[in-house]
């Protein structure tokens, strides 16, 4: 089993585009070398924007992989 240790990064949503949306569902954001770590809120259950909609929105701003976690 691989094992990562991820460090919370000060990684904000911009308040001009659509990532404003997703910090509802986002509780935390880790950044790697190539890829982007979304941990939604214990409290969310469905999605409003799915996952696939989040997906493109960080592939089309040059990260490689998109991951999820839930809490």
């Amino acid at each position: 089993m691989k094992a990562f240790e991820l460090t919370k990064t000060d990684y904000e949503f911009n308040h001009l585009d659509e990532s404003a949306e997703f910090k509802e569902y986002i509780d935390y954001v880790f950044e790697g070398k190539n890829t982007i770590y979304l941990v939604f809120k214990k409290e969310h259950k469905g999605f409003k924007n799915p996952k696939s909609h989040i997906v493109s929105y960080y592939k089309k701003r040059g990260w490689l992989k998109v991951k999820f976690f839930k809490q």
